[in-house]
């Protein structure tokens, strides 16, 4: 991959010198102290808030004890680990284990130009060799309720294939309910296993060792990572010499993370949102009513106890899909479709989408947002719709949202932050219609529309980062190759640019059919007059004036654009 240059600062152009001089000759005192993190876990890869992370089925962990993370809370991501405890158990502890999200065999170049592998976390010798030099650190809240504790022990460990590696950090938890950080320099690393973590809360004894009641416990912890001292360079190279890695490769995959406050970012306050990807009935089949249904999965993969049609509608509420499911059965029972988005991951400028690399990327950025409009009597229970990507008939992403009322239009946005197997299936999308443990039969009607996902302007200098860090990111059939881009305020290739541009579209054609006619005029005056119902995305492309509104202004240029061809 080529080089990426960089106008960060000097200190960073010094760094881009480490192939051919040690970079402690370039230290400073002033950064002789300077702390990199060669290790993150990140539960945000997983998807939703509430998607179980726990690592290591094969140890049998019971439901109370297994991870999940949840919530946003001031900029991080946490895990939440609940566990329950019954009064007159001889046994108080219990462990869970969290993936990290990393890959321990993923090799790429930085945008420094520096290569890096992450394999280090899956070498027995290389960690063996570390310890003592490498430090870990963890914000953790821990709550209780029923009985009163008076202190729980807090354990961070390694994980290895089965079982726990070796303990790093210890911290006696007095206060409860406010965040602390522990930190500790391990004396022992072992091994990870696929780069997991695995952590245990433990409670105390009293004065009988007898558990002081009923009581639940919820350890939630955030920013779990390992780092080494620029101070360490030299001891670090010495434990290492022999290995293939060294100080400056193991910095390397998060040099970028340590430089993220160093970019420019002029869009940092911007809310500006630009579309990256539409499913447009619109582009499945040109007449009202036509079948929109991709082929259908087997009854084993998808489609369960139903009957199913997806067609096109256009009418006062502009341009949707309408699925049609008719279920047989009851408790527990789902109902799926798929239908086609109508694009392609071959359509120029949509290569990225099948390309594993840059979709999980990009995932991290993605917002994700539709209409939905459930039509019928809401059955008992819970009902849920799911909206997932299709990979050959597997999820790849997806999205559920609450059936509360019928027959009224409902927003749903989420930020996708996931997606599971990393590429999609000709860019299909599944409708999965399912109900917990009630009644579930007859014919039910989904609509939606304006589905799309979207990216912030605030996050293009970090977006064009990490794409510039894939091998072979110029080279993609369908999206980069054979493309000039200009670059960034940071001197990267603004791939930012060339996202946006592929579903940016024509000024004017709000039918998202390639061309400009009198059907997209006929469209923004019935818009106009209140008639019709226009995605967000294509009242921008016919606002010609850019005022933010779409008028018998915009009107007037749009004719005078179509008498001028």
């Amino acid at each position: 991959m080529k080089k990426m240059k960089t106008t960060l600062s000097v200190a960073l152009s010094i760094i881009m010198l480490i192939g051919c001089f040690p970079l402690s000759e370039f230290v400073s005192a002033e950064d002789s102290d300077k702390v990199y993190t060669v290790f993150m876990a990140d539960p945000s890869v997983y998807g939703e808030p509430g998607t179980d992370v726990t690592a290591l089925s094969s140890l049998g962990l019971p439901a109370s004890r297994q991870t999940v993370y949840s919530g946003l809370e001031d900029g991080d991501w946490y895990y939440s680990f609940t566990q329950n405890y019954k009064e007159g158990n001889s046994l108080y502890g219990g462990a869970s284990n969290a993936k990290s999200g990393v890959d321990n065999n993923k090799k790429g170049t930085n945008y420094l130009g520096t290569e890096w592998t992450m394999s280090w976390i899956g070498n027995a010798a290389v960690l063996n060799a570390l310890a003592g030099l490498i430090d870990v650190s963890v914000d953790y809240r821990i709550t209780q309720t029923g009985a009163a504790v008076n202190r729980i022990d807090l354990y961070i460990s390694g994980a290895m294939e089965y079982g726990i590696a070796s303990q790093w950090l210890w911290a006696a938890v007095t206060e409860f309910g406010v965040w602390k950080t522990a930190a500790a320099t391990p004396d022992s690393i072992k091994n990870f296993y696929n780069g997991f973590l695995s952590f245990k809360a433990e409670l105390g004894w009293n004065d009988t060792g007898k558990a002081l009641g009923d009581v639940t416990v919820v350890t939630e912890l955030r920013n779990i990572k390992l780092t080494v001292k620029e101070s360490s360079r030299d001891a670090i190279n010495a434990a290492l010499e022999g290995t293939e890695f060294t100080f400056d490769k193991l910095i390397a995959p998060y040099l970028v993370n340590e430089a993220y406050e160093d970019l420019k970012n002029p869009d940092k306050n911007s809310t500006d949102t630009s579309v990256v990807w539409y499913a447009n009935p619109d582009r499945a089949e040109a007449s009202n009513g036509n079948d929109v249904t991709a082929d259908k999965p087997s009854d084993s993969e998808l489609a369960y106890k139903t009957d199913y049609r997806t067609v096109k509608c256009c009418d006062a509420d502009g341009v949707y899909y309408r699925t049609t499911m008719t279920v047989t059965g009851s408790g527990g029972d789902e109902a799926s479709t798929i239908f086609k988005s109508g694009i392609s991951s071959e359509t120029p400028g949509f290569g990225w989408l099948d390309n594993a690399d840059v979709v999980e990327a990009v995932s991290k950025y993605i917002y994700l947002g539709f209409q939905y409009r459930f039509n019928g009597n809401i059955p008992s229970g819970t009902p849920y719709l799911y909206v997932n990507g299709i990979n050959g008939y597997n999820r790849c992403w997806q999205a559920g949202a609450s059936i509360t009322q019928s027959g009224q239009w409902n927003v749903y946005e989420l930020k996708l932050l996931n997606t599971q197997n990393n590429r999609w299936y000709n860019t299909d999308i599944a409708l999965n219609l399912y109900v917990w443990q009630q009644s579930f039969s007859g014919t039910q009607r989904i609509d939606i529309r304006d589905l799309r996902f979207e990216l912030k302007a605030a996050d293009r200098v970090y977006l064009n980062k990490d794409l510039s860090m894939i091998e072979g990111i110029d080279d993609i059939e369908g999206f980069t190759k054979g493309v000039e881009l200009e670059n960034d305020v940071n001197g990267i290739k603004d791939y930012y640019s060339l996202l946006v541009s592929a579903a940016s579209g024509a000024e004017f054609d709000v039918d998202d059919d390639g061309s400009v006619t009198v059907k997209d005029l006929i469209r923004v005056k019935k818009y106009d007059s209140w008639l019709i119902y226009l995605p967000d995305m294509m009242i921008k492309r016919a606002d010609a004036n850019d005022d933010g509104f779409l008028d018998a202004a915009d009107i007037v240029l749009m004719k005078k654009a179509l008498l001028s061809k």
